[in-house]
């Protein structure tokens, strides 16, 4: 059994406000949420904001209201995980808010993958062309193969990156907890990447490659996304 939880904020601090940006007439969130309804699995929405959580309430997702004391997505997504009682085996997705734009076949694949064989894992893209200038994207040090390992996540910009992150994670529940009980790192709040905290862990990523898809970090991006949205 797999749940996809969906952390979502208003603060975000690239681009306040984002979950609930109009595209095409339908909030950012809904798309994310519509997109993760169609893989069949049970699907919530993990924020401490009311007014997301009543837009929410409005489709086929759960709505669930977290404290506000999470750093980041993946402690909300631990937090909503123990909060709902999900059992410590059960496969737990991180699909973040701003990438509604990955393909229900490449979904499909990866939750296939992590109900297999669990562990923690990931989507990686080949990088568009101008990903070196992005500042908001995440890029990976990843060894490649059909079911490779990332090795690192970096915001090295100005660099020839050949593959990109996309934010969707996937891990067991039990994982999770851990995940939240560890703390943060000196690499993870340097570089502002809460991914980088597996890696303090010990933990290995298994990584699938996927077509690259846009994702909503800042304005820029918004183009892209709409275009991909549409097609």
């Amino acid at each position: 059994m797999t749940t996809i939880i969906i952390p979502a904020r208003m603060a975000s601090e690239r681009m306040p406000g984002k979950p609930l940006r109009d595209i095409g007439g339908k909030p950012l969130i809904v798309w994310t949420v519509e997109a993760a309804l169609r893989t069949g699995c049970t699907v919530v929405v993990a924020t401490p904001d009311a007014e997301i959580a009543t837009v929410v309430g409005a489709t086929d997702a759960l709505a669930f209201i977290t404290h506000g004391n999470q750093r980041n997505g993946s402690e909300r997504v631990a937090f909503a995980a123990s909060m709902l009682r999900l059992e410590p085996d059960e496969t737990v997705i991180n699909w973040q808010c701003d990438a509604p734009a990955v393909g229900r076949d490449e979904m499909r694949d990866f939750i296939r993958d992590a109900e297999k064989h669990g562990g923690v894992r990931t989507l990686v893209a080949p990088s568009p062309p101008d990903d070196g200038t992005d500042k908001a994207s995440v890029g990976v040090v990843y060894e490649h193969t059909p079911y490779g390992t990332v090795l690192w996540f970096e915001r090295q910009i100005g660099a020839v990156r050949r593959w990109c992150h996309i934010g969707v994670y996937s891990a067991p529940v039990w994982a999770w907890q851990n995940y939240m009980r560890s703390g943060r790192t000196r690499a993870e709040v340097d570089a502002d990447l809460e991914q980088l905290r597996w890696l303090a862990m010990g933990v290995r990523i298994h990584a699938r490659l996927v077509p690259w898809v846009p994702e909503l970090n800042t304005e820029d991006d918004m183009p892209a996304v709409v275009t991909a949205l549409s097609a």
